[in-house]
């Protein structure tokens, strides 16, 4: 049986009190965490800016760190709302999930695709194996022996495949493990990290078994779990982490981080983000006086759309760049504004077009199958 009651450390406070009123509400209504949307668009704006920095031949990192944010947020969230139907209906409902997470992902991600192959085919005039799309259909594009066979207007499909990896597994380990989450998730953690530690030792970053472990970010989203684990328990961890100490060293390590100014060993990049996203999370859902608010109409305007943004990017970007080739535009200059500019635009457009049209319809269709309500687009 699901431990509901919270642990017997818990420290109340007024914050925490408020959040677990807040937790009770949204067994019957909604589930609305506050500021999330902004992390979605910070991780989207992350990614773009380092796709155009290779445009103007700039190596940044700040893309994948991005995507570190991204998969932090969804194991937060994915984690607390299958914690509220536990304790609701006292088992989570696997198939539901998977018919959530098919509606919420695969038709954008198939639309994109089949966009993509066209522009490669037609466009590009480039030969497009069928046993290379047989790694998209599947979700098995961070594969490595796709590394070097990839569809380039497809290389970010990797992350979405790690995603449905890990999905394929989390809602049974939720319900399996409830009475031992915190051990499973430290565990998870720590054979990730370990392994991805061991291969490197032994074979290098170059290998493509690295490779492959380092696009496992399971821990990522594990720490993510951890995190909504414990601010679903109302954790006396929680009251810490809300200090405002905590929370300016972690805002001013983020943002550096994806701005590509901040750099550790390369190997624990990915942890050090996921907590610090972690903390601030936590922070955006359960602290009254968070010292940065990322609940306002721009950001939540961004994070739903975040999702088309972070798919559709690479194609306006390729277009872009054959128009600007094709009437001579030098990428000097003043290109390092307009372009940006034109990309993001457009980029917003046509993500806009496709959550209005296309999208939205599908997320409809998934509250049919949640047992608990959530004002989140994920």
């Amino acid at each position: 049986m699901f431990p509901i009651q919270a642990p017997s450390q818990t420290h109340t406070t007024p914050a925490s009190e408020q959040q677990a009123s807040d937790a009770a509400k949204s067994t019957h209504h909604a589930v609305h965490l506050k500021g999330l949307n902004g992390f979605r668009a910070m991780a989207a704006l992350a990614v773009i800016y380092m796709h155009l920095a290779n445009v103007f031949d700039y190596k940044v990192q700040s893309g994948s760190l991005g995507v570190t944010v991204f998969f932090t947020l969804s194991g937060f969230l994915i984690t607390y709302l299958l914690l509220l139907e536990m304790k609701r209906t006292q088992t989570v409902a696997i198939k539901k999930f998977y018919v959530r997470r098919v509606l919420r992902i695969w038709p954008m991600y198939y639309l994109y695709m089949i966009i993509a192959i066209l522009a490669t085919v037609f466009i590009y005039t480039e030969r497009v194996e069928i046993s290379h799309i047989l790694y998209y259909i599947f979700f098995m594009a961070n594969a490595p022996s796709l590394v070097e066979n990839r569809i380039e207007l497809m290389y970010h499909y990797w992350s979405l495949a790690v995603e449905e990896q890990f999905y394929l597994f989390w809602p049974l380990a939720i319900r399996l493990f409830s009475k031992r989450f915190v051990p499973f998730c430290l565990l998870l953690i720590g054979v990730m990290f370990g392994a991805r530690v061991a291969v490197n030792v032994f074979y290098g970053t170059d290998n493509p078994i690295y490779i492959l472990f380092y696009s496992l970010r399971f821990d990522c989203m594990a720490i993510g779990g951890l995190a909504a684990y414990l601010y679903f328990q109302k954790s006396k961890y929680i009251t810490i982490i809300q200090h405002k100490a905590y929370q300016w060293v972690a805002w001013l390590i983020l943002l550096l981080a994806l701005l590509d100014f901040f750099r550790t060993f390369r190997i624990l990049d990915h942890e050090i983000i996921a907590v610090i996203t972690a903390i601030l999370i936590v922070n955006q859902v359960s602290n009254p006086k968070t010292i940065i608010s990322l609940e306002n109409k721009l950001f939540d305007q961004l994070g739903k759309l975040s999702y088309g943004i972070y798919l559709i990017h690479p194609l306006i970007i390729a277009l872009l760049i054959l128009v600007y080739q094709k009437y001579e535009i030098p990428f000097t200059g003043i290109c390092i504004l307009h372009f940006p500019l034109i990309t993001i635009t457009l980029t917003y457009l046509c993500a806009y077009v496709c959550y209005h049209f296309f999208e939205h319809r599908f997320i409809k269709m998934k509250q049919q199958f949640a047992p608990v309500k959530s004002s989140s687009s994920i």
